[in-house]
């Protein structure tokens, strides 16, 4: 099943034209952002695989900010070993996920995996890319389940918290004061 989704991000002044392909549990995405965020302009293309399970098992992100140009590429290796451009990456043990900061998209992934059921909470480390500051690091993270269409997410320590609303897929349909889908 494919979906095709624009998001308008509210925060990010963006838009993101994103193609899900759903096949078997496994996604693969393609998706392009642009937008201006505090004088940076900005376009960020990524491809996104996952296994039948849900982990992420590869992500490449080119992005151009003002005139600097950026590629970051993670895989994961079949041992759970995180490589960065070609680099293996310690601290990403125990990553499942990966989070990019400006687009929805990424909260699907734990949302779907992790098949909480209402009451349910799960902490999860995750790859968290903040392209517009160029910096990738591990994150922990919450989700709650609140009903079948409403997560509760927020960052460990809680620095950020919010409502997310999503359709039968798991895609974001409202992430409050960051983004909301438009088709």
């Amino acid at each position: 099943m494919k979906h095709n989704i624009i998001w308008k991000g509210i925060e990010y002044h963006s838009l993101e034209d994103c193609i899900v392909d759903i096949k078997g549990g496994t996604l693969n995405v393609v998706s392009t952002i642009t937008g201006n965020y505090n004088g940076i302009a900005y376009l960020v293309r990524y491809n996104l695989q996952t296994n039948a399970s849900g982990e992420t098992m590869a992500l490449s992100v080119h992005s151009a900010l003002n005139d600097k140009v950026h590629k970051v590429e993670v895989n994961k290796l079949p041992d759970g070993i995180w490589e960065t451009n070609n680099d293996i990456v310690d601290d990403f043990t125990g990553c499942i996920d990966v989070d990019i900061a400006i687009t929805p998209f990424t909260n699907t992934l734990p949302i779907r995996r992790l098949k909480l059921q209402p009451g349910e909470e799960q902490e999860i480390r995750v790859i968290y890319f903040d392209v517009l500051e160029g910096t990738i690091k591990p994150l922990s993270q919450k989700y709650k389940c609140l009903t079948t269409t409403t997560y509760h997410y927020e960052n460990v320590p809680n620095d950020f918290e919010a409502n997310i609303t999503i359709d039968e897929d798991g895609l974001v349909v409202h992430y409050p004061t960051l983004f909301t889908r438009e088709l």
